[in-house]
């Protein structure tokens, strides 16, 4: 089977753009960049499974099954299925195959406590290690890195992006052609634009 990444991006990032008028609607203090890199999952996750699509969350790499404790080796943070996948996930050989593995980032420019002096690191360091765990798996086909990023503005997040994809393929992060939706979000912090880009994976 082949997964619609458009389709996929469009279910989360309208599914995030709601949750974030929701909290304008009750006034709340908190906004949806508040929301941790957990808390983002799991209503994405929510999101995908309203839509008829399984989300497993933090399933074992599939080279790291040949560990056994379970609580080593990498996670990825939700496993795609379609509809019709049996529950019982060993029942299918190629389920490793079949399923979309997505990892799940967040970084914003401003946080609860001011700016983000870590945001330039978080960015263009620690987020495509990820891309890397991804790449490495023998067993996974289809896959790709979810990054939530609050901007200061639309020009910024933009750019910002652009900057990343760049440096993501000068460290030979196999990485495709973005999907990219963003959205206004009401200014808490110093963030005016929510942006979620969904990068795919593509096998070198």
């Amino acid at each position: 089977m082949t997964w619609n990444e458009d389709g996929i991006l469009e279910l989360i990032a309208n599914a995030l753009e709601y949750q974030s008028s929701k909290f304008d609607g009750e006034q709340a203090v908190r906004g949806i960049d508040c929301l941790t890199e957990n808390e983002l999952r799991d209503r994405i996750r929510e999101s995908l499974i309203a839509a008829d699509i399984q989300a497993v969350h933090e399933e074992r790499y599939p080279d790291a099954k040949c560990i056994e404790r379970r609580n080593y080796g990498h996670h990825c943070d939700l496993v795609l299925l379609p509809s019709d996948t049996p529950s019982e996930l060993k029942a299918d050989p190629d389920w490793c195959a079949a399923g979309y593995w997505l990892e799940i980032k967040r970084v914003s420019q401003f946080l609860e406590s001011g700016p983000n002096w870590w945001y330039e690191y978080a960015l263009l360091e620690a987020i495509p290690q990820d891309i890397y765990k991804l790449a490495k798996d023998s067993k996974i086909f289809y896959a790709g890195l979810l990054l939530v990023l609050f901007s200061a503005n639309s020009q910024s997040g933009n750019s910002d992006l652009k900057i990343w994809k760049r440096r993501a393929i000068e460290k030979g992060c196999p990485v495709g052609v973005p999907r990219i939706h963003h959205f206004s979000i009401t200014n808490r912090l110093g963030n005016e634009r929510a942006f979620i880009a969904l990068f795919p994976l593509r096998r070198l």
